[in-house]
């Protein structure tokens, strides 16, 4: 059942740093913090372990140093399993797998799926600071960057900071870097979201692919609201079909706490079709050209130099 649309949920605060106080000055702030795996994960099973304690993980090899703990993730085209005397040798001090390594020479997780695991292990490193960014994530084929950047402008301009990770730029609200991926991989989205708040950053937009939904990049993570742009052919050599990729681009509701907000473009028919999948328990705006949305655009007039248009919601025009 769909719930009346309500204001979002979000909580906004007005932090801001102190005048020389950036981000590496309160480096202490994000500094690696112990997580014990037996707590994190209380239907796990070990292996010549009774509990495992990280400080840092990592799912390369290459990575690993002496204390790391190497999870052991399975791709598409790939195994990590196949490096963990690489990474042992390196000096892993635990893995994380999903079925028993064969040698009991070295502490072993054993979780039903490494990548969440890996997520969730991440953003408990990260700490408290992280998980208290209001994160907005923006999934679709098209406009994920433009709404992401959009939504950073406007809550700058209300006096917002606001980080943002996404195709163009990783930016924690004070310093930023060329973005390597849409969405980063778990252990480089907490690291962001931990500068984030060292920086007292209020809020960070995200955009999420479809790859990065399907790998469970972003598990652990509770977005303040979701956007979905629309779901067009895109993606199918990794998904295999459309109807994989559409069902890739619900998992962002499986983000959303209690208290968060959907927000659909109804406008495209792939979109609409996700309302179907949003909780019952979640209010979800609709938006569309036709009046009778929750949000709609009229008096809408279009020019050389942009567009101009009435946004019309439930608490009046603007």
């Amino acid at each position: 059942m769909r719930h009346q649309p309500q204001r979002a949920h979000l909580a906004v605060t007005n932090r801001s740093a102190g005048a020389g106080d950036t981000a590496v000055d309160r480096a202490d702030e994000i500094l690696p913090r112990r997580v014990n795996l037996g707590s994190l994960f209380p239907d796990s099973r070990f292996v010549g372990a009774t509990d495992v304690v990280v400080q840092d993980i990592t799912t390369k090899a290459d990575d690993v140093q002496p204390g790391t703990v190497y999870a052991a993730t399975r791709g598409s085209q790939f195994d990590s399993a196949a490096f963990i005397q690489s990474a042992i040798h390196r000096g892993a001090s635990a893995l994380v797998l999903n079925r028993p390594w064969d040698e009991n020479s070295i502490p072993q997780c054993i979780v039903p799926s490494v990548r969440s695991a890996f997520a969730r292990i991440c953003a408990a490193l990260a700490g408290p600071k992280a998980a208290k960014i209001q994160v907005l994530g923006v999934t679709g084929t098209n406009g994920k960057s433009t709404t992401a950047w959009m939504m950073r402008s406007i809550l700058q301009s209300a006096g917002r900071s606001c980080g943002i990770l996404g195709t163009i730029e990783y930016h924690d609200g004070q310093h930023g870097e060329p973005a390597t991926l849409t969405t980063p991989d778990p252990k480089t989205l907490w690291n962001w979201l931990a500068r984030m708040g060292a920086a007292q950053t209020n809020f960070a937009a995200l955009e999420l692919s479809s790859h990065a939904l399907h790998q469970r990049r972003a598990e652990g993570l509770k977005l303040a609201a979701a956007v979905v742009t629309n779901v067009t052919h895109d993606h199918l050599d990794y998904h295999g079909s459309l109807e994989a990729y559409w069902e890739s681009k619900t998992r962002i509701f499986e983000l959303l706490s209690p208290t968060s907000t959907a927000i659909v473009n109804l406008d495209d028919p792939a979109g609409a079709r996700m309302t179907s999948r949003i909780p019952g328990h979640l209010d979800w705006l609709g938006l569309s050209l036709n009046e009778s949305a929750d949000v709609s655009a009229g008096k809408v007039e279009l020019g050389l130099r942009g567009s101009t248009f009435q946004l019309e919601t439930p608490w009046g025009c603007r």
